[in-house]
C-alpha cells in the first residue's frame, strides 16, 4: 500500500507549493487523530486502509469533487483550491472520480507529507539549552563580576543567601548541570538551575527539605 503515482512531480505540475501541502495533509491528520481511533494512525496501512473503507462506502468510486467540497467544509482546503485538488487527486482517468488505486495513492502521499511536516516541526519547535536555561560566562579570577561559582550565584540567582543551606543545594545542583567536578575550579560558560517557586515567590522544597528544581523538559514545556 501507498502513493503510487509520484506526487512531488504531480505537485510541481499543477504550481502546488510542496510544504503548502504538507500543511494542509498534517492539519489533516492531527485533526482526525484527535477524534478517531488512535490504532487508525499507526501505521501508513492502517490509515489507507481506514479511509478507503470510509470515503468509498462499498462502491467502486469516490466523487472527487465532492471530497473537494467535505475538505472546504472542514477547513483544509479554501473555496478557489478545489479544482486544483480534483485534478491532483483525479491521477488516473481524469474522469472526476477517484477508484481505489487512486484513493490510496492520495491517502499514502497525505501520511507521507504529514509525517514529514510533524518531524520537522518538531525539530524547529525543540529549544536550545541556551533558550531553556539562562547562561552566565565565568571569568578568569579577580577579573569581573562573576570570576567563580560563588559570585555568580549571588549576582544571578535571587533567594539564595550565599554558603547557606539553600547555597549548598544549589551549587550542588550546578555542578551536577554542568558536569562540573570541582566548583573551584571552572572557566568557560555555565547554565544556572531553575528553581521551582510559588505564587509568593517562595523556594518549592519537598518534604525533606530538598529543593525542587525544573528538569529540562519541564522547561521545554513552560
Amino acid at each position: 500500500m501507498g502513493s503510487q503515482y509520484n506526487y512531488n512531480t504531480r505537485l510541481s505540475g499543477l504550481n502546488i507549493d510542496k510544504e503548502s501541502f504538507k500543511k494542509k495533509s498534517a492539519d489533516f491528520f492531527n485533526n482526525e487523530k484527535v477524534n478517531n481511533d488512535e490504532n487508525i494512525f499507526s501505521s501508513k496501512e492502517s490509515f489507507i486502509e481506514h479511509y478507503e473503507e470510509k470515503l468509498l462506502n462499498n462502491k467502486n468510486t469516490v466523487d472527487a469533487d465532492e471530497l473537494a467540497q467535505k475538505a472546504v467544509d472542514n477547513g483544509y482546503l479554501k473555496e478557489d483550491e478545489k479544482e486544483t485538488f480534483v485534478r491532483l487527486a483525479d491521477a488516473d482517468l481524469g474522469d472526476r472520480k477517484l477508484d481505489k488505486k487512486e484513493l490510496s495513492s492520495l491517502m499514502g502521499a497525505i501520511y507521507d507529507s504529514a509525517q514529514e511536516y510533524n518531524t520537522e516541526n518538531v525539530k524547529q519547535e525543540k529549544k536550545s539549552i541556551d533558550e531553556i536555561y539562562e547562561k552566565v560566562t565565568i571569568q578568569p579570577w579577580g577579573t569581573g563580576v562573576d570570576d567563580c561559582l560563588s559570585r555568580t550565584i549571588q549576582n544571578h540567582v535571587d533567594g539564595v543567601e550565599l554558603y547557606s543551606e539553600n547555597y549548598n543545594q544549589y551549587l550542588a545542583e550546578l555542578c551536577r548541570l554542568n558536569n562540573i567536578e570541582n566548583p573551584d575550579i571552572v572557566s568557560g560558560s555555565v547554565i544556572l538551575p531553575k528553581m521551582k517557586l510559588d505564587e509568593n515567590n517562595e523556594i518549592i522544597k519537598d518534604e525533606n527539605g530538598n529543593i525542587q528544581f525544573y528538569t529540562q523538559e519541564e522547561l521545554e514545556n513552560l
